[in-house]
């Protein structure tokens, strides 16, 4: 019986090829031509022209000039104009230095620390004011130690804010006190210098937000400004002309003049190849330019 039904499902199968159109003969393209079918009524695969030594010399990359590499890095250097200058006004100052690598490393601003003392917020406001007058500063951010004066005064005409750290002191925690109050002043900081510069952000997650209390601080979610408040920094900045941190090629600083001695292997070779372009008055080779 199952044989008798293995053989019948096999007739049924051959009767249905059977009966199935024979199926067209493709067109093929030759030569970029349009398509049509070749002159023997078949279709026939293109020519094509077997890599010969040549062909695969020319297909070789041809080995990087050292100085062209790009392997030894960039080099950052200040820009012409006046510098953003963070004045520090209080008897006992505490590490500024991670959050103004921070601004500088984001915006590319050029900051100056600079040291006085001075209790007084309104005499910080007029000290700004005269660096600005004197070309010393293309903005100012004084931080004071002022009492009950407002934690953060923003004069953005003059490009100048003060922080007062006293009120940042306000609500500590009594545990982890010292650095919940550095936590607070580093988000002030971020937001002294968009504050003075461009303005203020209620969209993004960012530090410039309504801020009502010390603890509103704590709340922030946010370290720094957002990417979109930075750009209006960017603009500010290069409409008060501030000085910024331009990346320059390894090897184009070697060809100045300015750059350190070489650090890796990579360096080294920009170092030697340059150094001995100039030994020989060649014409050096084209270096791109600073960022």
């Amino acid at each position: 019986m199952r044989k008798t039904l293995t053989i019948a499902l096999s007739a049924i199968c051959a009767a249905a090829m059977a009966q199935r159109p024979a199926p067209a003969e493709p067109a093929v393209v030759m030569g970029g031509a349009a398509s049509g079918r070749a002159e023997s009524g078949r279709g026939e695969t293109p020519h094509l022209p077997e890599a010969n030594s040549q062909t695969a010399a020319v297909r070789q990359r041809a080995p990087k000039h050292p100085l062209r590499a790009g392997r030894g890095g960039f080099l950052t250097r200040r820009g012409p104009g006046a510098p953003v200058v963070f004045l520090d006004m209080r008897e006992k100052t505490t590490d500024l230095a991670p959050v103004i690598l921070d601004i500088q490393s984001y915006s590319r601003l050029a900051i100056d620390m600079e040291k006085e003392k001075s209790e007084d917020a309104a005499n910080a406001v007029a000290r700004a004011v005269a660096m600005r007058e004197e070309g010393r500063a293309s903005a100012v951010i004084a931080i004071v130690e002022a009492g009950s004066a407002p934690a953060l005064t923003v004069c953005p005409e003059d490009a100048v804010a003060v922080i007062n750290a006293s009120r940042l002191r306000r609500n500590l925690p009594s545990t982890d006190a010292e650095a919940v109050f550095a936590k607070r002043l580093g988000k002030e900081i971020w937001r002294a210098v968009a504050f003075s510069l461009c303005g203020y952000e209620s969209q993004d997650p960012c530090v410039l937000k309504l801020v009502t209390s010390e603890t509103d601080i704590d709340d922030l979610e946010m370290r720094m400004y957002c990417p979109s408040v930075n750009m209006k920094v960017d603009a500010a900045a290069r409409r008060l002309g501030v000085a910024r941190m331009q990346l320059v090629p390894y090897g184009l600083a070697v060809k100045q003049g300015w750059a350190p001695a070489p650090t890796n292997d990579a360096q080294r070779a920009i170092w030697d190849a340059v150094k001995a372009q100039m030994a020989t008055n060649a014409p050096a080779a084209t270096l791109p330019a600073a960022k």
